[in-house]
């Protein structure tokens, strides 16, 4: 079973500071050298001045200096001393060093993996607020880690995360009230949690709040507002998504009837794997003319070149290796 948890923030990219803006080609090896000496002059106090007053009882200075220890920055990694400091920390009622500490327990990084030291800490943050412990221990009891499943207890911390504008904990409990074991079926709130996570630009939970209005799941019927929804999933690459709309574009539900965009669409869902997309290509090249599956190919192309150039060399090559990957009808 894939972790529940993930390490957060713990593996942050050093940034160098401190550096003027002037080009490298404008300074001297040795002022370069010098400002980089100087930079590590200073980061050594800073770490000093975190080790004073994490000794002193400090307990921002604690987090400071596990998150330093935890990152490799100023010193050399050490997950122990990580764990170590977190746990001081964790202890004067720091909220992110409890929710850090709970990652490392489940974890077993830099201390024995321990679920039950992972759950009293998580709730420890959660019951302080910490968006992020709320979630990830809603998710804990919504799939039996570490505590028994109770999908009660995952609706009430997804929610106490979902309210505070948690994305994540937003789809979670849509999911949740989708018609999982344990929760009651609610269509109307899944789609409500459903709306604030697509808001937020998660391509799936616009996928999914465009079957809400597609199939009429807990908001009313509405193909238009289905097609919209599906769009802007689409448009970032989901394939379910690309294939939805480009069925309504054959169809003409909810936008007006465009063969050619569907194929586009079809084809794009097609190249990301979606296998039921690939049967629904089939049936509509029938329909087509060698001219127009032509365009339809350019668009699509067009469309991945403007998304990402490397990607669009990247599937241009697997539609040239992969023969379900061409057109059916070239077949």
């Amino acid at each position: 079973m894939a972790r529940i948890l993930m390490i957060t923030g713990l593996a942050l990219t050093l940034a160098w500071s401190g550096f003027a803006c002037t080009s490298p080609a404008d300074r001297t090896q040795k002022e370069l050298l010098a400002e980089a000496q100087r930079s590590a002059k200073q980061q050594a106090l800073e770490v000093q001045s975190d080790r004073l007053g994490a000794e002193r009882g400090e307990v921002e200075a604690q987090a400071a200096l596990a998150e330093r220890y935890a990152t490799g920055r100023g010193v050399e990694m050490d997950l122990a001393q990580a764990a170590q400091w977190y746990q001081r920390a964790a202890e004067q009622g720091d909220s992110e060093s409890q929710y850090r500490l709970a990652i490392l327990y489940d974890y077993g990084a830099g201390v024995g993996a321990d679920p039950a030291q992972a759950i009293t800490w998580l709730r420890k943050a959660a019951d302080q607020g910490h968006v992020k412990a709320q979630r990830q221990l809603g998710a804990m009891y919504d799939h039996g880690f570490g505590v028994p499943q109770d999908r009660a207890e995952a609706v009430r911390w997804y929610r106490e995360a979902a309210v505070r504008g948690d994305a994540q904990a937003q789809a979670a409990l849509a999911a949740l009230y989708s018609g999982k074991e344990g929760v009651p079926p609610d269509h109307a709130e899944a789609a409500k949690w459903y709306r604030r996570a697509a808001e937020q630009g998660g391509a799936r939970d616009q996928y999914n709040l465009g079957v809400s209005y597609d199939m009429g799941l807990g908001l009313q019927k509405d193909p238009s507002k289905a097609a919209r929804w599906y769009r802007k999933a689409a448009e970032q690459g989901l394939p379910d998504a690309q294939y939805s709309l480009g069925q309504m574009y054959a169809e003409g539900r909810g936008v007006r009837e465009d063969l050619v965009v569907a194929h586009m669409w079809l084809s794009l869902s097609v190249d990301a794997g979606f296998e039921i997309a690939h049967r629904a290509l089939v049936v509509l090249e029938h329909q087509l003319t060698a001219e127009q599956i032509g365009l339809a190919e350019a668009m699509a192309r067009e469309w991945l070149a403007a998304r990402a150039p490397e990607q669009a060399e990247d599937e241009e090559g697997r539609r040239a290796a992969d023969p379900r990957r061409r057109s059916p009808r070239a077949r």
